[in-house]
């Protein structure tokens, strides 16, 4: 069995486009959860994890 594509949403609780998205996001979660595995990462919580994916700016999607 292949594993499925994650999608990492890259954002922060203070970041308005990003709470815009995030309704959009939830939704592609529940309906691809078989293909997609998607994750939300807080940038201010887990920073490490945001400068080894380059984010550069908020939101960032990585795949």
């Amino acid at each position: 069995m292949q594993a499925p594509l994650v999608c990492l949403k890259f954002g922060a609780q203070w970041c308005n486009p990003c709470k815009a998205i995030a309704p959009l996001f939830e939704g592609l979660a529940q309906s691809a959860s078989g293909a997609v595995a998607c994750f939300a990462v807080d940038v201010d919580e887990s920073e490490d994890i945001a400068v080894e994916a380059n984010v550069s700016q908020l939101p960032t999607f990585v795949f």
